[in-house]
């Protein structure tokens, strides 16, 4: 029995967040933001992606080498992190990527299942989920609104 749910491409609705509330899983990352949290009148807890992808950064005319800066910069003003690999881009066009990019935040962050973070919050705050458009992304994704 899955115990998790992550939207495709980070779209959901507010009849997809009273689905996952429904299916009764211990955590969903159908978001982007910051921080765990929950979303306004959901019961199920929000572990957002807060790392750009490495398609967006290609797809926004980075190179590699600001990856790395980029990354690594996010990474070290977080207590709380979450990169998205997609086995299309991470596993197939850039399978020398993903390996990397473990070994050069290992001293940085606890690696782990995604899950895990649930086990450092006492209570989570309660967000609005909103559709923004982020660099590098085609599409409006949800969002944790923190303002």
């Amino acid at each position: 029995m899955p115990t998790a749910f992550g939207a495709p491409g980070w779209v959901v609705t507010d009849s997809t967040l009273r689905a996952v509330d429904a299916a009764g899983f211990r955590y969903a990352s159908d978001c982007r933001g910051t921080s765990p949290f929950l979303p306004e009148g959901m019961r199920t807890p929000q572990l957002p992606t807060t790392l750009p992808t490495l398609e967006e950064i290609v797809r926004a005319g980075g190179t590699m080498a600001d990856l790395w800066t980029n990354l690594e910069a996010e990474v070290g003003k977080r207590t709380y992190s979450c990169y998205c690999a997609h086995a299309e881009v991470e596993g197939m066009r850039f399978p020398e990527f993903l390996p990397r990019f473990l070994d050069r935040v290992q001293g940085m962050v606890t690696v782990g299942p995604l899950g895990d973070a649930l086990a450092d919050q006492a209570e989570l705050p309660v967000h609005r989920v909103a559709h923004t458009l982020i660099p590098g992304r085609f599409d409006s994704v949800a969002s944790q609104v923190t303002a």
